[in-house]
């Protein structure tokens, strides 16, 4: 599992984001580490790179959880050819104007 916060994800005291300190915080990190565009080509880069490594896998796929999940639905509509399935949990920030194409979304 890819760590894509660096070892630094956001503190869980901030939960909730009830104070004005707390709601900068987390913004800030979802523009900054958890800036969805920015993991999505991180994501992808590593299928390229996992596929090259591992050369009998057929098929691939990705699970995320919460902001996984939306990264990995951003991640196979901008690169479908290169992941064959998405799954997700809990999809906390996943809507029709979330940041993705949504392509497929009804």
């Amino acid at each position: 599992m890819p760590d894509f916060f660096r070892g630094e994800p956001l503190p869980d005291d901030i939960f909730p984001p009830d104070t004005d300190e707390k709601k900068k915080t987390a913004g800030e990190f979802m523009q900054g580490k958890a800036n969805v565009p920015m993991t999505v080509g991180k994501m992808n880069e590593l299928v390229i790179e996992a596929k090259a490594k591992h050369t009998n896998a057929e098929s691939w796929g990705v699970y995320g959880l919460c902001w996984g999940g939306k990264v990995g639905l951003c991640s196979l509509e901008e690169k479908r050819d290169s992941v064959n399935a998405w799954a997700s949990t809990y999809q906390l920030t996943l809507n029709p104007n979330s940041g993705c194409r949504h392509s497929f979304w009804p």
